[in-house]
């Protein structure tokens, strides 16, 4: 059986999603919040967070995602949300060359697109961009039916912008051009609250993300 290999930070946390484990999405957010002093608040808050994630993951495992990994620390002490998600990459199911695939993806991805080289295979990073605009315009619809009806166009605005995350989404595609079994998807994803240093923040967890996709490797386990 072949399987992946990675590294991961010391305050990040893997949740496989092959299939997924509850307990595992509980461990998480158990030390994402294990620093709230009131066992009451934490319990609560742990199990929202608790629930909210497994809803997440649920969805992720059941179009064959392999694994989710995130920081184990509480959210609300980042100005940063990160998710990176591993899946499989079909090319041995379309019995096609999965290079022949690639150079697909890049000719439909044109400038968004560009060739990466993990250590022993070719790859492909497509990056979207984040949306402003778009996310603002998300967070007004959110906003309660009363808010928006007394509220003035400024004050509206306000209340959306103190909501407003933005997100940034990298896909990666690497794979050993000769080996169809030893490819894979790596879909990133960060969100950050909109302000003036937004797009740095995201420029930074996405170097990270390139780093992270550079550490993984292939390697033979038995089968379990």
């Amino acid at each position: 059986m072949v399987n992946y290999r990675y590294v991961l930070p010391g305050d990040w946390a893997q949740v496989r999603l092959d299939p997924l484990e509850p307990g595992a999405v509980k461990a998480v957010t158990d030390r994402m919040f294990g620093d709230i002093s009131d066992e009451v608040t934490r319990v609560r808050v742990s199990g929202w967070a608790t629930s909210q994630l497994r809803k997440s993951l649920e969805a992720l495992a059941e179009v064959g995602a392999w694994a989710a990994y995130l920081p184990a620390e509480n959210p609300v002490a980042s100005p940063v949300r990160p998710m990176i998600v591993t899946r499989p990459f079909d090319a041995e199911e379309s019995e096609a060359d999965p290079m022949e695939l690639l150079l697909a993806l890049a000719a439909e991805a044109g400038e968004a697109s560009s060739p990466i080289q993990p250590a022993g295979m070719v790859g492909l990073k497509i990056r979207e961009p984040e949306d402003p605009a778009g996310s603002l315009l998300d967070s007004l619809s959110m906003l309660p039916e009363d808010i928006r009806e007394l509220a003035d166009e400024d004050q509206l605005l306000a209340a959306a912008a103190e909501q407003t995350r933005l997100v940034r989404r990298v896909r990666y595609v690497i794979g050993v051009p000769e080996d169809a079994e030893r490819w894979m998807h790596v879909e990133a994803s960060v969100s950050c609250a909109l302000g003036e240093e937004a797009g740095e923040a995201l420029d930074a967890v996405e170097e990270f993300f390139d780093a992270w996709v550079e550490t993984l490797s292939w390697e033979e386990t038995e089968d379990e």
